[in-house]
């Protein structure tokens, strides 16, 4: 019964992933229009994410995010580029009007998945639009593309194949993973796959659940999620992509059209849970700066893409890690972003000896020089020399965020 009300979800929800796809009327559509956020926009209790921005687009298709930050949306049977405020930088058409997955190779090239085509197919075209080619079932079977990823180091295309309930990975070629069914490494319509942590996330969408497998490899690695509405559960899990930190974030869409945005660690510990400003929600897409970029019908209406960014992430405002003259203790400068106050711990490494250590507490939207103490193998390496290159790691319940610094006296 379970996996007959599962369908039931998918079909009463079918109607408004079409429109979200591609059948929007003519009169929906409106021009690209940047819209400034509130001033130092503050985050719900609890949230880890805040709304820093939204644009209008034709239609609420897939996002990506190419390798230089800039936001790719495929609406109207065209390739949409904007910056990460909403200016439209460029654009090509696509012939594609059911475009449900997106994502853009090491190499530049953008890969676009047309579900429910004659046939289905996932369409290679180059940075200035030229068209490269089309994959059609690769693996030989049931073929109707969704989600897609490139992983970044050999740019192999890994396909979340619905109907086929398996991963297809091509250029180079490599055995699909999965197959139908419930059990480890088995799936009931995967919708997309993220790279991260040197791991393959897939949304295994009517298991409501996530699983993990090696990007190398393809071995099973671990799973999280039930069907529910508490902490780490889903209601229909459509997208997901690995943000700040390692962590993995999930778009889960209600039967409502509300939509949530999930985040876990690396390894599906659940983390915290953020309101997404638009609903009937289709795509998402994070950038190197931690921002998430999610298609939906805006709040303030019209089909779009809505930035969010991390409501208290925190970072490395100067490299310089300063000892005081005694040696005993140091400063360091740490900014956090504006939506929530920044808190967690620092640690100061060098050839994986923690050198300096403490904790930080800095205010939505400020910079705080924090004192924190220098361990005895930190007191050594700073007799030795004046200058110390080390990484620093700002802990938090969101996450790791990790950058080089210098400890000087």
């Amino acid at each position: 019964m379970r996996g007959i009300a599962r369908r039931a979800l998918s079909v009463l929800l079918g109607a408004g992933m079409l429109v979200g796809a591609g059948l929007v009327p003519a009169a929906a559509r409106t021009e690209s229009v940047p819209t400034a956020p509130p001033t130092a926009p503050r985050a719900a209790p609890g949230a880890l994410y805040v709304e820093t921005g939204h644009w209008a687009v034709g239609e609420a298709g897939p996002v990506a995010v190419d390798n230089s930050g800039h936001v790719l949306v495929a609406a109207d049977e065209r390739l949409l580029t904007y910056d990460e405020t909403g200016r439209l930088l460029s654009s090509f058409a696509t012939g594609v009007s059911t475009a449900y997955g997106l994502a853009v190779g090491p190499d530049g090239r953008i890969y676009l998945s047309e579900y429910g085509g004659l046939p289905s197919a996932v369409h290679v075209f180059s940075p200035g639009g030229a068209s490269l080619g089309s994959y059609t079932s690769p693996g030989g079977g049931s073929f109707d593309p969704w989600g897609l990823e490139t992983h970044p180091g050999t740019g192999q295309l890994w396909i979340a194949n619905a109907t086929g309930d398996e991963i297809d990975r091509v250029t180079p070629n490599a055995p699909a993973i999965g197959g139908p069914g419930t059990g480890n490494g088995r799936f009931d319509t995967p919708v997309d796959v993220a790279y991260g942590n040197g791991s393959m996330y897939v949304v295994d969408r009517d298991n409501s659940r996530i699983q993990r497998f090696r990007a190398d490899t393809g071995v099973f690695q671990g799973k999280w999620g039930q069907l529910g509405h508490g902490a780490g559960q889903f209601e229909l899990p459509v997208a997901l992509d690995v943000g700040l930190g390692g962590s993995v974030l999930v778009l889960d869409r209600w039967l409502t059209g509300d939509s949530d945005l999930d985040a876990f660690s690396p390894d599906g510990v659940y983390l915290g849970t953020s309101k997404v400003p638009a609903s009937h929600t289709f795509g998402m897409a994070t950038d190197a700066a931690g921002n998430v970029y999610v298609s939906g019908l805006l709040a303030s209406g019209g089909w779009g893409v809505v930035r969010m960014s991390p409501a208290s992430y925190p970072r490395l405002a100067e490299k310089r890690v300063d000892a005081k003259p005694n040696r005993k203790k140091a400063k360091v400068k740490i900014a956090c972003a504006a939506g929530a106050d920044c808190h967690g711990k620092v640690r100061v490494v060098r050839s994986g000896k923690v050198v300096a250590k403490g904790s930080y507490h800095v205010a939505a939207g400020a910079k705080r020089m924090v004192k924190i103490k220098i361990t005895p193998k930190g007191r050594t390496a700073l007799r030795q020399r004046a200058r110390t290159p080390v990484k620093v790691r700002l802990v938090s319940a969101g996450g790791v965020v990790k950058a080089r610094g210098v400890l000087t006296r």
